[in-house]
């Protein structure tokens, strides 16, 4: 039901990030690993970044990898419907474990699996991808707790691999954390092997023993933690103000709105216009949840009540960020905390917990054989319903939450016919209990959630926008800068059509380089924005810039209109290679920076260095103009080609992106690569024509690639034997008149 739209009538969730970003990542790889090609780099965005190194493009995640045989609006709805079941069955299976009745494990299954949090951050999958597994990690733990087990420690780290290879490493930091403390709790509050074996020396020696194991599983987070590492180092995220104010503390649930965990507001009007975002929305968990809730408790054994309490109230905590003091200690004193922003998504720990409270409530109340105690329960629901009904009324205004209202008229309905008891009634108590737990999750989704339903085309960019098909002609192998207010039509299902704006990153998916994006940006970039405007263009082989509104005109270029965009383009091909004739060495690079931000410079007459290059070649400060002619003769992303003419040998800059992996042949022959213009890539090329050769080889990339097929073949091996390695632990644990019999 949830998203039957996205599988079976050509619907797709749209909004937010999943157009400008998602989207065309996606596309983008999809398009080249069909043509059997795995793309390290992208040099489409932003004058070129790294593509497997990039969060967004979730290249490490294996599921990820079914759902791109699909077209792109299809493959979310595949996306989203086998972690939704990855969700649901987990918490399922998780809260058997706990000792849960079947019907309330359904109904913390769903609450988590379509709880606020899920469906506002489906504009994110990768963050969506490590919630759904997040049942999993705890499941993990839980049955590490009560069987100890080579292979059950084999499935946590493989559970956590997932969650990481997911590519959110904010959504990670919870469970982290919440982990340890959830495995020492359960441990030391019930009986299980891991009390009678670790207080005892050699107890130390049988937990390490599944440890190495545990880091087997873990390993091919390497595989995407090594160049996301270096990615991230080379970017102007962390170049920002670490001040707590602007960095850590924006983006949090206010307080004043915590009643949206009861009552989620939509954002978006009739008319599909956006409201503001009400960050208070991912809280929900149904309108019934307080009363489960304090109904967990009923229980004689508090102490599975309690831990999720306790950690859904911390989550909770977190996630207000500067209105409440904990968060800012978070960010001062705990490891990872201080990396990341928007504190508002901590609050999947309270959703998850918070789930698993409602199941035990639900437990505590028809779990009983005491039918006074069940009946005065029942009774506490319906006065519940009433006065809760009564605030909602009275506070809340419009048609807006007739889903909650309707959800506590059902849960009043089904919780008198529980107390009345009939033979006649169980049928009509099942469609209560979905109307009244169930059916109000995913309401809340359709209507509150961050993205709407539009038509499968709205993913289809070029045939929206035709202009783009014509741009991407005019612009060729240079650059182009997309800019804003350019419409872009959007047909929804329920609503009139809209224009939004274009998503810059669409260019991806339509093979142009774009020298603007929605991303993250290396830091030598950012600074390309201090030149001047003829020094930039020139330097980076910008064809032209389009925009929605007004283009202004730039000395060297012609406008044009045209029917959904205005642009100006240069009134000739700008050179993508050129050899100056000009050659400025400085002490360093800041020096270099200073002298191309002053005044304007020619970047095809003048090349800057920021030291002296390493093979020695600097000829005069001005040896004359050079005769020089290029063509392509390879263009794809982690290789190009060129072929290179030169009346004599000297400098050839090529306006690429220096970055740590780029490699140069020339004529087939590996040569030294230099950077000049602070960012460029150089060579040195003899006189004559040749072949220059650039490829993307990163030094992490072939280690990385044996390491995931030797780890994969040992996952396997002992995958198949793991019975043999669980029994080989057994007897070298528990071995005949040792002491750690039991």
């Amino acid at each position: 039901m949830a998203f039957f739209p996205n599988l079976f009538l050509g619907q797709a969730y749209f909004d937010g990030d999943l157009l400008m970003d998602y989207g065309p990542f996606q596309e983008f790889l999809r398009e080249n690993i069909f043509q059997g090609h795995f793309p390290l780099w992208n040099p489409d965005l932003l004058g070129g970044n790294p593509m497997a190194a990039n969060p967004v493009a979730m290249a490490f995640y294996p599921p990820l990898y079914f759902c791109l045989l699909f077209p792109l609006p299809l493959a979310f709805g595949i996306f989203y419907f086998l972690h939704g079941f990855v969700a649901l069955w987990g918490t399922h299976r998780w809260l058997a474990q706990w000792g849960a009745s079947p019907t309330a494990c359904r109904l913390g299954a769903v609450a988590f699996a379509f709880s606020g949090f899920f469906w506002s951050e489906i504009v994110h999958p990768n963050l969506l991808a490590t919630y759904a597994w997040m049942p999993w990690f705890f499941l993990a733990l839980e049955a590490l707790v009560k069987k100890p087990r080579p292979s059950r420690a084999f499935l946590l780290g493989l559970v956590l691999a997932l969650m990481f290879l997911a590519g959110h490493s904010q959504a990670l930091l919870g469970p982290l954390y919440a982990g340890p403390f959830y495995f020492l709790f359960r441990i030391f509050t019930t009986d299980n092997p891991w009390r009678r074996v670790v207080p005892r020396f050699s107890g130390w020696s049988w937990a390490a023993g599944l440890f190495p194991v545990f880091l087997l599983a873990l390993l091919p987070i390497l595989a995407f933690l090594i160049p996301e590492y270096e990615f991230v180092s080379l970017t102007d995220r962390f170049g920002q103000s670490k001040d707590y104010l602007n960095y850590n503390a924006p983006f949090f649930i206010q307080p004043s709105r915590v009643w949206q965990f009861l009552f989620p507001s939509p954002l978006f009007d009739q008319t599909g216009k956006a409201l503001p975002l009400e960050t208070a929305n991912l809280g929900y968990l149904g309108v019934w949840m307080p009363f489960f809730s304090v109904a967990a408790f009923r229980a004689k054994d508090r102490r599975l009540p309690l831990l999720a309490l306790g950690l859904a109230f911390f989550s909770f905590l977190t996630a207000l960020g500067p209105a409440f003091p904990l968060h800012r200690w978070l960010c001062d004193w705990a490891p990872g905390f201080s990396l990341f922003r928007a504190p508002y998504r901590y609050i999947y720990l309270y959703d998850f917990f918070g789930a698993a409270l409602m199941a035990l409530g639900y437990d505590g109340i028809f779990g009983t054989k005491d039918v006074k105690i069940q009946r005065t329960w029942l009774r506490a629901g319906l006065l519940y319903a009433l006065v809760l009904g009564a605030l909602g009324l009275s506070a809340l205004s419009g048609p807006l939450h007739w889903a909650e209202f309707t959800a506590l008229g059902l849960g009043a309905v089904y919780l008198w016919l529980k107390n009345r008891r009939r033979g006649r009634e169980p049928v009509l108590q099942n469609f209560l209990f979905c109307g009244a737990f169930i059916l109000p999750l995913l309401f809340s989704g359709w209507l509150c959630g961050t993205s709407r339903w539009g038509a499968a085309s709205c993913f289809d960019y070029e045939k929206n926008l035709p202009d783009l098909s014509r741009l991407r002609e005019i612009v060729g192998h240079n650059r182009v800068l997309v800019g804003d207010g350019i419409p872009y039509p959007i047909h929804l299902t329920f609503g009139p059509s809209i224009l939004v704006p274009l998503p810059t990153n669409v260019t991806m998916a339509l093979g142009m380089r774009n020298m603007l994006g929605y991303d993250l940006s290396l830091a030598q970039r950012e600074k390309l924005h201090q030149l001047p405007l003829s020094t930039f263009t020139r330097l980076m082989a910008v064809q032209g810039y389009v925009t929605g509104g007004s283009a202004k005109k730039v000395p060297g270029y012609h406008l044009e209109h045209w029917a959904s965009l205005n642009g100006c383009f240069a009134d000739r091909p700008m050179n993508f290679l050129f050899s100056p004739g000009q050659v400025r060495v400085f002490n360093n690079e800041d020096q270099e920076w200073k002298a191309m931000i002053q005044g304007s410079v020619d970047p095809e007459k003048t090349v800057f260095f920021s030291k002296t290059p390493d093979q020695g070649r600097t000829p005069s400060l001005d040896s004359g103009p050079v005769s020089f002619k290029y063509s392509w003769v390879k263009d794809q992303p982690d290789q190009e080609s060129f072929q290179v003419s030169l009346e004599r040998e000297h400098w050839v800059v090529f306006s690429e992106m220096v970055y740590p992996g780029w490699k140069a042949w020339l004529d087939g022959r590996p040569a030294p690569l230099e950077t000049a213009d602070a960012l460029l890539r150089a060579l040195w090329c003899p006189a004559g024509s040749h072949l220059v050769e650039f490829r993307y080889e990163p030094v992490w990339w072939k280690p990385i690639l044996g390491g995931l097929c030797l780890w994969l073949f040992g996952a396997l091996v002992f995958w198949f034997s793991r019975d043999k390695w669980d029994q080989l632990w057994i007897r070298r644990v528990f071995r005949p008149g040792g002491r750690q019999r039991g």
